[in-house]
């Protein structure tokens, strides 16, 4: 029984590693095709949450001119107390200026 928590924990462990090596050596159009990808699968009224570790080689001013550009405003940036979690969050800018 030991040994299988012991290999559960040891499996998650190396696919989070895996995943953290993958985003950090992924490609700028990649990283690109992720934030634009999560802005246009956003839905009116609900905001998008950009992970800026996941979207790495991107600044957070490449971010926030890419969620300008289609129709997202900045609401907040949330550093959720360690690097891994801090999020970009926008919302979606309508017709007629307002947030919504």
């Amino acid at each position: 029984m030991e040994y299988v928590a012991f290999l559960m924990v040891f499996v998650s462990s190396l696919l989070l590693v895996v995943s953290r090596v993958r985003q950090r050596f992924q490609s700028l159009e990649r990283a690109r095709d992720r934030v634009a990808k999560e802005l246009d699968e956003t839905k009116p009224g609900f905001h998008a949450a950009i992970s800026i570790p996941a979207v790495h080689p991107l600044s957070s001013e490449q971010i926030k001119d890419m969620a300008a550009n289609r129709g997202f405003t900045l609401k907040k940036a949330n550093a959720g107390g360690s690097t891994i979690a801090t999020y970009m969050h926008f919302t979606r800018i309508n017709e007629q200026g307002t947030h919504g």
